[in-house]
C-alpha cells in the first residue's frame, strides 16, 4: 500500500473543499439542516503510534488534522459538551482478526500508546478499545446514553478503518452521526475519498470542520 501526505497544513482547506465538491457533484455530502442539541465529540486513536514517523503505522496526513480536531475540542469545551478520546491497543487475547490482518499487535504501553502531545486533551473522557469499532467491547454506548447524547461527531484516525466502522456503528445505535472531511486522516487520498463517498451515502452528514463549528456556535 502506497502512503502519501495528501493533507498538509498549507493545503488541507483546499483538498478538503475539493473532496466536498466531488461529493456534492455526485449528490452526496451536502451539509443538511439539522438540530444539534445534545452532541458529543469522539476523537479516535490520535496516538503516537499513528502520528510518529518512526512507527510502522504512521499516517502521513495525521499531524495535519490536529489543528481542526483541536478547534472542535475547544468549541465543545466552551459549550460544555463532552469530548471523548479513544486509545487503540491489542493483546493476544483481544486482537482476534486484527492480528491476522496486520500481523502485529498495537502496543498497550510505551510511547506509541500515548496520545499525541499537540492534541488538546486537558479535559475529556478516555476509553480503551481493541477493534476498529469503538463501540465493540467498550463502555462507549452506555456512556453516551448516560450523557443523553443524540449527535456524535467523529474525528481522528484511520478514516477507512476505525473512523468509518465506528461511524456506521454509531448510526446503527441511533445517533445522528457526523464525520468532518478534514478532521480525519488515512494513508492516501484514494482511501480517504473512497471512505467519504461511502460515509456520505450511509450516515447523516460529512461537513467541513469550519461548517460544523459555525453551526455549533450559531445554533447551540
Amino acid at each position: 500500500m502506497k502512503k502519501n501526505q495528501y493533507f498538509t497544513e498549507n493545503n488541507i482547506d483546499e483538498v478538503a473543499s475539493s473532496i466536498k465538491k466531488k461529493l456534492e457533484n455526485s449528490d452526496l455530502g451536502k451539509f443538511k439542516d439539522f438540530e444539534i442539541d445534545a452532541p458529543a465529540l469522539l476523537v479516535l486513536d490520535m496516538q503516537k503510534y499513528f502520528l510518529l514517523e518512526e512507527s510502522r503505522a504512521f499516517v502521513p496526513s495525521a499531524k495535519s488534522i490536529v489543528f481542526q480536531i483541536n478547534k472542535l475540542i475547544q468549541t465543545f469545551n466552551s459549550l460544555n459538551y463532552p469530548v471523548i478520546f479513544t486509545k487503540h491497543s491489542n493483546n493476544e487475547e483481544n486482537a482476534k482478526q486484527m492480528a491476522v490482518r496486520w500481523k502485529h499487535l498495537t502496543p498497550e504501553t510505551g510511547i506509541f500508546n500515548e496520545i499525541y502531545e499537540k492534541i488538546d486533551k486537558k479535559k475529556g473522557i478516555f476509553i480503551n478499545k481493541n477493534q476498529y469499532d469503538a463501540f465493540y467491547c467498550t463502555n462507549l454506548l452506555n456512556l453516551l446514553n448516560e450523557l443523553k447524547i443524540k449527535q456524535l461527531i467523529i474525528t481522528g484516525v484511520i478514516t477507512n478503518l476505525c473512523v468509518e466502522t465506528t461511524a456506521r456503528s454509531a448510526f446503527v445505535n441511533g445517533f445522528y452521526t457526523i464525520v468532518p472531511i478534514d478532521a480525519t486522516a488515512t494513508y492516501n487520498l484514494d482511501l480517504h475519498l473512497s471512505s467519504f463517498i461511502n460515509l456520505s451515502f450511509s450516515i447523516n452528514s460529512t461537513p467541513l470542520t469550519s461548517e460544523l463549528i459555525n453551526y455549533l456556535e450559531k445554533y447551540t
